[in-house]
């Protein structure tokens, strides 16, 4: 769970750096928000948030859910 917590902080911080605004609320509750941040974080030219990207993105796909309980 704090590992989940932590990815999710850092995704939210890094897209900041970029001039995206993350609602975390919505972020573990509206898969298409969720997916259309992944995708533009996965398309951009930093490698930080490309990986973070995937590490939230692999946080989902092996638990089912964003990591909120």
């Amino acid at each position: 769970m704090r590992a989940a917590l932590i990815a999710e902080v850092d995704f939210k911080w890094l897209m900041a750096g970029h001039g995206w605004d993350i609602d975390m609320a919505r972020l573990g509750v509206d898969p298409a928000y969720a997916a259309k941040l992944v995708d533009w974080a996965m398309r951009s030219d930093s490698p930080a948030l490309r990986e973070s990207a995937a590490k939230l993105l692999a946080q989902v796909v092996n638990t089912g859910t964003s990591g909120k309980a």
